[in-house]
């Protein structure tokens, strides 16, 4: 590879670990760039998962800096599921297209933001989304996070807000341990099917936990009404992408 290939990846790991320390998203820049280095889509998946997993590490350290991040009860159920969701996902991207949930997870992705715009609270209820919820939720975001290769912190994000009654700022640092924990089941999963390229996740990987650094000091800056316009703009955009790039 040229030096400036490896500039390319450096910059676009960077602000992908700013995205996702911020709102989530960052993989579905990385991913698709990665193709263009002699990676087919299964190899820059499974490669980003060290990416993703560094960054995510980086991110978590920040919030949790910035008190962020909260433990509770469906905290740890979400967590479970996440874990078990992702290593269901790793084995079933060997089976199916990524065309129709590419679609599926778009249109999602925008109607859920959209009711995070109007107000999250009057969705959320304590009696009616317990910890079964939490789990089960993480079992889908989890396969979700393997089988489109990370990036979507953004649903994990919303179904905090929306189903586990956090504000936007706890749910943003607190899905830095969630992804942190499918990663890691998915990075294994990948492994034993001998998709993952060390070096490039690595590399990119270090940029991306720099970038992890800036994206969670944004996110305290900004506030709870900012950071929520600015996961609006972020979520359309990730959602065009899947519609209309794959």
């Amino acid at each position: 590879m040229l030096l400036i290939e490896w500039v390319f990846i450096a910059v676009i790991s960077f602000f992908a670990g700013v995205l996702d320390a911020s709102v989530g998203g960052g993989g579905l820049i990385l991913v698709p760039s990665l193709l263009f280095f002699n990676l087919n889509l299964k190899q820059a998946i499974a490669s980003t998962r060290i990416t993703f997993l560094m960054d995510s590490g980086s991110g978590a350290l920040a919030h949790w800096k910035q008190k962020n991040i909260s433990f509770s009860k469906k905290t740890f159920y979400l967590l479970l599921g996440a874990t078990i969701g992702a290593f269901i996902g790793a084995k079933i991207a060997e089976m199916i297209s990524l065309k129709e949930l590419n679609s599926i997870c778009a249109l999602f992705l925008i109607a859920m933001a959209s009711i995070i715009m109007l107000d999250s609270k009057k969705f959320y209820s304590e009696k009616k989304f317990g910890s079964k919820t939490s789990f089960f939720g993480g079992v889908l975001i989890g396969a979700l996070i393997s089988l489109f290769g990370g990036g979507l912190g953004v649903i994990i994000i919303m179904f905090m807000v929306l189903f586990m009654g956090f504000n936007l700022l706890k749910a943003v640092g607190t899905s830095q341990i969630i992804v942190i924990a499918a990663n890691t089941v998915a990075l294994a999963s990948y492994f034993f099917l001998g998709y993952v390229n060390f070096f490039i996740g690595f590399f990119a990987g270090v940029f991306a936990f720099l970038g992890a650094l800036l994206g969670a000091v944004i996110t305290s800056k900004l506030g709870e009404k900012k950071l929520k316009k600015f996961f609006f703009v972020i979520v359309v955009l990730l959602a065009l992408k899947l519609l209309f790039l794959g």
